[in-house]
């Protein structure tokens, strides 16, 4: 019986005894955790608050490939006043981080108080060294993150994507999406145990879980924006001129499926985000002679089978005004648009009249900033003041006297294989998992004008006698139209006069899965008619569109 009672007795105790260190440890993280905390802070010696850094989401093409992630890296520091003397320490730090034990080894045999390796670690190797630090109990050890933008096709979608630099929103997208990818950053306050363990404590007003960046989806056909930025950093480099774009889009949805730019002293573009495509203005030259056709035909204006006698000059204004190509004779349309009539398009817009010509271009989207979500993005731009009226249309008719961005002028001449219809163009796809809304549309032309200009303008590839005859690819049905427009301002009152080649075309010309529009600007090398210089940046091009949607041959 005494037996029992002193194991009675023990018992007593030592439930007794749990329950009070029970009760303790409640009231000190119940009750008391206030004071607790209070007098952690201040001694300043166990009490931390630690950033819970946001995850900055992801941009991707439309076909999964990644255009910008992010992958958190570590830099190690080592106080060799707080960690163990013991090679088997080192030994075992330096299995964990990949860094070689001599080099850990040498400051603590030396007298060294401190060494941090700037070199980045990834977070599998962190972990580890979490793990040997509190194995060892090592308190002088400190992973410090670093976080790390990678960008896998930066050199076919920097002008789109941009640049962050630790967790610094630079240029493109990064800049301007950067509400939406960089997420919001939380807090954890808790307690440092003498391992340097971190024991979360969450407090009310003390603690926030972050809140991680939305990826974002392009759009972008990745195989077409290698594709498209091939060809024209080849136009660019051989022509040696200044920059140059190129871009297709889908008519049938107004979604950008290349957006390529090059540009000659790339890195100081890429440092200054300047985006040709949606920050450069440019005269469309002979190409927005399709548009002056398409506006005169839908308005009755210009008939089918009219047709118009080209001399090679025609005096505007008290100004003779020359037919690039020389005298075209008697020429139809189809002709006129297949040979590159000056003559003819400056009679055409004579006859739309200026305002209503201008009123056409901004239903065309033209004169308007087309939204696409990138920073900088500017309208295009025509002198409403202009002296002269009468020689301001005749000049728009054949694509001068005027200046758009290339992204605004693709999106109108996808409204000829669109029924007419043009949609705005599209660059952001999905934010998240929720889609975007689909662009706003207008009726530019009626869809039996814009058939008629998708036919006239098969002949500039496919006819012998077109400007685009050597673009041609056997066995599909292309269409298109070359341009070549001098510079105004700076160069032409020079000895050698500046341009801008271009050309604009349907891949195929039935049910075009896309529209492209290529613009080299400033050609130095000798040759600068579109036709020679942006033409074969189209059909590299098309050879890509109709091998990435298995386009069959045309019947």
């Amino acid at each position: 019986m005494p037996r029992s009672n002193e194991r009675r007795g023990l018992g007593a105790v030592l439930i007794g005894a749990f329950v009070l260190a029970a009760g303790s440890q409640g009231y000190k993280q119940v009750v008391a955790k206030d004071d607790v905390m209070e007098r952690a802070r201040a001694t300043n010696r166990f009490v931390v608050t630690r950033t819970e850094y946001a995850r900055r989401g992801s941009i991707l093409s439309a076909d999964g490939k990644v255009l910008a992630q992010s992958n958190d890296t570590f830099e190690l520091s080592i106080n060799y006043k707080k960690v163990p003397k013991s090679r088997a320490f080192f030994m075992a730090m330096s299995e964990a981080s990949g860094i070689p034990a001599i080099e850990m080894l040498v400051p603590a045999e030396t007298g060294g108080t401190s060494r941090t390796w700037q070199s980045p670690m990834s977070g599998a190797r962190a972990d580890r060294i979490r793990e040997v630090k509190g194995d060892w109990r090592a308190d002088g050890i400190s992973l410090r993150r670093v976080p790390r933008r990678d960008y896998p096709l930066s050199d076919v979608a920097d002008t789109l994507v941009g640049y962050a630099s630790e967790g610094k929103p630079l240029t493109g997208l990064e800049e301007s999406q950067n509400s939406i990818l960089a997420g919001e950053p939380g807090s954890l306050s808790g307690l440092v145990d003498r391992t340097g363990a971190f024991l979360p404590m969450r407090m009310e007003g003390e603690a926030s879980k972050a809140i991680h960046g939305s990826d974002i989806t392009l759009t972008i056909d990745s195989s077409l924006q290698v594709a498209a930025t091939a060809a024209v950093r080849k136009a660019v480099e051989s022509n040696n001129a200044d920059q140059g774009v190129a871009i297709a889009v889908d008519p049938a949805t107004g979604d950008v499926l290349a957006a390529a730019s090059w540009i000659n002293g790339r890195d100081r573009a890429a440092e200054n985000g300047f985006n040709p495509i949606v920050m450069g203005r440019f005269e469309p030259g002979s190409t927005f002679k399709i548009l002056t056709l398409a506006k005169a035909l839908d308005d009755g204006v210009v008939g089918n089978r009219d047709v118009v006698h080209c001399a090679g000059v025609i005096h505007v204004a008290n100004k003779d005004i020359k037919c690039s190509h020389g005298a075209h004779g008697t020429v139809n349309n189809e002709k006129a648009i297949a040979e590159s009539c000056n003559i003819s398009a400056l009679i055409w817009a004579r006859k739309i009249g200026r305002d209503n010509f201008v009123d056409f271009m901004r239903k065309a989207g033209l004169f308007d900033k087309t939204n696409l979500g990138l920073p900088g993005e500017i309208p295009g731009y025509y002198n409403p003041e202009d002296g002269s009226p009468t020689l301001q249309v005749a000049n728009m008719g054949f694509g001068q006297a005027l200046n758009l961005t290339p992204i605004g002028l693709v999106s109108a001449y996808a409204a000829l294989a669109n029924d007419g219809v043009r949609l705005t163009p599209k660059l952001i796809a999905r934010v998240g998992n929720r889609a975007t809304p689909r662009s706003k549309s207008a009726q530019v032309v009626s869809g039996e004008t814009a058939a008629q200009m998708m036919h006239l303008m098969e002949a500039t590839i496919q006819a012998d006698y077109g400007t685009g005859h050597r673009l041609r690819i056997p066995g599909y049905r292309l269409g298109g139209k070359t341009g070549t427009a001098q510079k105004l301002g700076r160069g032409w009152n020079q000895e050698r006069p500046k341009y801008v080649s271009n050309f604009v075309g349907y891949v195929p010309i039935e049910k075009p899965r896309a529209v492209v529009l290529v613009m080299i600007d400033n050609p130095k090398a000798g040759a600068y008619y579109g036709g020679s210089v942006a033409g074969p940046v189209f059909k590299e091009i098309a050879q890509a569109v109709i091998k990435r949607y298995n386009i069959p041959k045309s019947e």
